[in-house]
């Protein structure tokens, strides 16, 4: 939130006018979203690959590797 009040401000001092500030304000948002989802996506991915990882080890560990 507070890099779209800078932005917000940024847009101001240089005179672009509220369409292009709203403009600006609703592109970063867009932009702010996307990129969450995005390292949602990367973070669910990798977490799986941990636990599969983590689940092999155990097994390793407890001689059972030959089951999966």
């Amino acid at each position: 939130m507070k890099t779209i009040m800078y932005f917000t401000e940024l847009t101001s001092l240089i005179n672009l006018g509220p369409i292009s500030a709203s403009t600006l304000k609703l592109f970063l948002f867009c932009f702010l979203n996307v990129h969450t989802i995005i390292s949602i996506i990367f973070c669910t991915n990798s977490r799986k690959k941990d636990r599969e990882l983590i689940i092999e080890n155990k097994m390793k560990k407890n001689n059972l590797w030959f089951l999966n």
